[in-house]
């Protein structure tokens, strides 16, 4: 039987994921190419990053915000652009 409620954990995992995708789509990047490239991994292990964002590492996490454009707490938070009503690409 399929679990019906999503754990908040697993709900921030989302949204960090879907941040970091957001900000993929509209540099025009592919996520996994740019992972790979913020964190200087192979394409395998960058899409295991987002498969499995529990296991990424702070550090790891401030360089993609940095190759990203995107603050950290909103990056840690998987609000970014929400709040604004915009993209984030002011």
């Amino acid at each position: 039987m399929p679990r019906l409620r999503v754990l908040p954990d697993e709900k921030k995992d989302r949204q960090l994921v879907g941040a970091i995708r957001q900000r993929c789509t509209l540099l025009a990047v592919s996520d996994t190419e740019a992972v790979a490239a913020a964190l200087g991994v192979s394409k395998p292990t960058a899409r295991d990053r987002l498969s499995h964002p529990e296991a990424i590492r702070l550090g790891e996490l401030r360089k993609l915000a940095r190759y990203l454009r995107i603050p950290l707490p909103e990056l840690i938070r998987g609000e970014w652009g929400e709040e604004k009503g915009g993209t984030g690409c002011d």
